[in-house]
């Protein structure tokens, strides 16, 4: 009923169809690969009208949780998700695998300086980042704050042999999880560190 007649082919080139605060972009069930198997910007949404990416929407809430997520983005470049002063805003229902590059942090939030605020991610699974250096599943930048993490599976990244790779490196004020699993990482699963106040 809400199908807005507008298609692309990759997660990258269908970001741009996000103009508006409240804009949805869901990205059908299946994997996606390449270099265009990526977001790197969600524009903002505003307090009680946030913008949403989402996997397929038929996929049952705790997807992440049993590893069952349809939507599979797994970049050959950069990170799965990747934004920068992005605020208001709902990731939900993908599985971010960072196996085919593994340099890559699965999901990464905040990183110019600015600050990003009132962020959700909900049902997403990360995993197989930093498995050449020492980068996490999720990466919480010191100036993006309230953020909630809810039913998140962050497993298996950084370096066998080595040092890093935590399951969730947090540094922003205000956050929350609720019933997620970080397990199986290199070295902590959850990572609290400085934040920017």
């Amino acid at each position: 009923d809400e199908d807005p007649g507008v298609y692309k082919l990759t997660p990258l080139s269908a970001q741009s169809c996000l103009t508006a605060a409240g804009d949805r972009l869901t990205i059908k069930g299946g994997v996606y690969t390449g270099a265009s198997a990526r977001i790197t910007a969600i524009f903002s949404g505003t307090v009680g009208n946030p913008t949403i990416v989402e996997g397929d929407p038929s996929d049952a809430a705790g997807c992440a949780i049993t590893s069952t997520c349809s939507t599979i983005l797994r970049p050959t470049t950069s990170n799965p998700v990747y934004t920068t002063d992005d605020s208001y805003f709902i990731l939900r229902k993908l599985d971010l695998d960072a196996v085919n590059f593994p340099q890559a942090y699965a999901l990464r939030l905040g990183n110019t300086g600015g600050t990003c605020t009132g962020i959700l991610i909900e049902d997403v699974e990360t995993h197989n980042s930093g498995t050449v250096n020492a980068a996490s599943g999720i990466m919480n930048e010191p100036m993006c704050h309230a953020t909630t993490y809810r039913r998140v599976h962050s497993h298996h990244n950084g370096v066998a042999g080595g040092t890093g790779g935590h399951g969730l490196y947090q540094q922003g004020d205000n956050v929350i999880i609720e019933h997620s699993s970080f397990h199986d990482n290199r070295s902590f699963g959850l990572q609290c560190y400085n934040s920017t106040t």
